[in-house]
């Protein structure tokens, strides 16, 4: 069932030697990057904040839950249900205790699995093409069956889909302690062939999005010197685009908005034209370390979330629009303590998540809410 291809050896050669472009953020000074000195217009508070128990909260699986796209009562009631029992399917549930069902939902077949020993997985908006991961294995099942997509890809490697869902991306490789080799591979699902798209041994590569059907985002790393970082664009047919950008340690990337963090400042951008990366602005000084449990962005790449703190220590929540730099902001409930750091997760398109922690002895205090856009 499975065909793997590697891109020609001269063609990667010559794309290695003469594709590699840089691309230059276009107007790196136009009026989205305008917007972001003026004041953000204040979000309403009471009433859109909800506390939430952030003791029971799994920050470490948020952003990771199973998305059932169908009625996960009509599956489990229809007549038809019936495990996978094809050798690959049967492996999977032997390697990462996963096991797989089909069923008719709404007229339509669709799949499912339980989560047993996955790290994270991620099904289709039509629900016929799950995948999961193990600690290094990646799995793909359809309706037909199942096949281990990767025996050892990157230990923190997100389940990345194309915006159209039709390709996996991911970066599989060797990891040690002294050097990094992981290359890019894209999947097909629907006829299961996959492509290495760079085969590059000065450098490795970690997939973090695609900024369109055709390009993937990814964070290139120079083998055996983890200070040279850059990010690149690598597009389907294995050319690569060196990205000129600030603040470029690492990157959130959605929906072909992309959060750059590190260096000088946090700078926020925009794909646009399919070949061109807008600066929309950068952050504002946090005041205290921001982490996300998934990242940043909304689902869409519609908005990009951050806490910073204002005159008076204040804490805000501050949401901008990536394709016009508009910037708005809502101040967080009062907490009695004084946070050490926060956390950003996106629910949904609309809802959000942010928890606030201290230490103090040895013990870890926390504070979360949840905050739903006004509509």
């Amino acid at each position: 069932m499975k065909k793997r291809y590697l891109l020609p050896l001269l063609a990667m050669l010559l794309l290695c030697a003469c594709q590699e472009n840089t691309v230059v953020p276009a107007n790196p000074e136009g009026t989205a990057e305008a917007s972001q000195t003026k004041e953000p217009a204040s979000l309403p508070a009471e009433g859109f904040w909800t506390p939430v128990d952030g003791e029971t909260v799994d920050w470490t699986w948020h952003g990771q839950e199973l998305v059932i796209p169908y009625d996960e009562t009509a599956f489990q009631n229809a007549p038809d249900r019936a495990e996978l029992t094809d050798p690959e399917s049967l492996r999977m549930r032997e390697a990462i205790q996963v096991t797989a069902q089909t069923a008719t939902v709404d007229g339509q077949k669709v799949v499912y699995g339980d989560r047993g020993g996955s790290q994270k997985q991620r099904m289709t908006g039509d629900g016929k093409v799950l995948i999961s991961k193990g600690f290094t294995q990646l799995w793909v099942t359809t309706t037909q069956g199942s096949w281990q997509e990767s025996d050892y890809c990157n230990l923190n490697h997100d389940l990345i889909l194309s915006p159209d869902e039709s390709r996996l991306a991911y970066s599989s490789g060797i990891e040690e302690k002294t050097a990094f080799d992981w290359q890019v591979y894209q999947c097909d699902l629907a006829s299961c062939q996959t492509v290495q798209l760079t085969d590059d041994p000065a450098y490795s590569y970690e997939v973090l999005g695609y900024l369109d059907d055709e390009t993937i985002l990814c964070l290139r790393v120079a083998r055996n010197d983890l200070g040279g970082r850059a990010l690149v664009a690598v597009d389907t047919a294995g050319e690569k685009k060196l990205l000129s950008l600030v603040g470029n340690t690492t990157a959130a990337c959605q929906g072909g908005s992309v959060l750059c963090l590190g260096g000088s400042e946090d700078v926020l951008y925009r794909w646009s034209d399919r070949d061109t990366l807008e600066r929309v602005g950068s952050l504002p000084e946090s005041g205290l370390p921001v982490y996300w449990a998934s990242t940043p962005l909304s689902p869409t790449g519609d908005l990009a979330a951050w806490v910073f703190s204002v005159a008076g220590g204040e804490l805000q929540l501050l949401l901008i629009d990536p394709a016009t730099g508009h910037r708005t902001a809502a101040a967080l409930p009062a907490w009695e303590r004084t946070p050490e750091e926060a956390k950003i997760f996106w629910q949904d398109e609309t809802t959000l998540l942010v928890q606030l922690s201290d230490e103090e002895d040895g013990v870890t205090h926390t504070a979360a809410w949840s905050y739903t856009l006004p509509a």
